[in-house]
């Protein structure tokens, strides 16, 4: 009995172990929680909230912005909001939105080989023709920074999270910058969840589109 207990408690313990391991192996980001503010200047103007939670397997970032001025001017308030299940688009104006498969547990063959937040900005940066020129320190935060020469953009990167970009393209200047950031924070359980009310449509994706998925991008 003893030897037998013994044995069970061994197991238990590999067990867990596999499955801490396996956690760790997927997570998104190398922090656990964050919560950064953002302002957006130029053509495209407003504020968007990011809230990060549990390295990255619940993100939520809501933009509301005005794109133009005057008669041309466009008003928009949006959520992206994605779980281990589903990557939620959702226009808040509207109350309609899309939902996709998050193609790190879709079905096989379209799953996704997983990759953390850093590989897969850098290697988007890469195929964007982008290259790392440095780092620099940003709200206390050190960052790489990579360059776009064919966009005149300008990236400061921390752990996969994009803190501040600047583009100028035809004498068109934007820019994005973080300007309150919150690390290891809890997270408040209604931002990471989706409104009542909405009407929702399934969208798949392209096996493409979800083996080279970076939600970061997604609905931009």
């Amino acid at each position: 009995m003893r030897n037998r207990i013994l044995s069970l408690l061994v197991l238990g313990s590999l067990v867990f172990a596999a499955d801490t391991q396996a956690d760790s192996l997927h997570h998104r980001y190398p922090i656990k929680s964050c919560i950064i503010e953002f302002e957006l200047n130029g053509m495209q103007q407003g504020r968007e909230m990011l809230y990060i939670d549990d390295y990255g397997k619940r993100e939520a970032r809501y933009s509301t912005t005005v794109l133009g001025a005057g008669d041309t001017e466009k008003k928009s308030k949006t959520l992206m909001l994605m779980d281990e299940t589903w990557i939620y688009n959702i226009d808040l104006i509207n109350k309609t939105g899309t939902k996709t498969i998050n193609p790190v547990h879709a079905p096989i063959p379209v799953r996704q080989e997983f990759k953390d937040m850093i590989s897969q900005l850098h290697e988007t940066m890469q195929k964007a023709g982008g290259k790392l020129i440095g780092e620099e320190e940003f709200l206390n935060k050190k960052c790489e920074v990579w360059e776009i020469k064919a966009l005149r953009s300008k990236t400061w990167v921390w752990n996969g999270i994009i803190l501040k970009s600047i583009v100028s393209t035809m004498g068109i200047r934007q820019e994005v910058r973080a300007v309150k950031l919150q690390e290891n924070v809890k997270i408040p359980p209604d931002k990471l969840t989706l409104p009542k009310d909405l009407k929702l449509t399934e969208k798949h994706a392209p096996d493409k589109m979800l083996r080279n998925f970076n939600p970061r991008f997604l609905g931009q």
